[in-house]
């Protein structure tokens, strides 16, 4: 249900963004929780994120 309401892309826009350390480890702890189901909608959807992240922002704020 989550997927479908566009979680996917909140949680990567707030990782890419934000600036608060703090804020951008919950929005990772969701991401963890929303993937380890293995929900295969879920992990298509962060998969297109990444490969039409043009700036590589998310990937970025990740490696800091």
């Amino acid at each position: 249900m989550l997927c479908k309401m566009d979680v996917v892309k909140l949680l990567c826009r707030i990782i890419s963004k934000e600036t608060r350390r703090d804020i951008k480890e919950e929005a990772l702890m969701v991401c963890i929780a929303v993937l380890l189901g293995g929900n295969n909608n879920s992990q298509t959807k962060f998969c297109e994120y990444i490969q039409n992240d043009s700036e590589n922002e998310f990937c970025r704020s990740i490696h800091e």
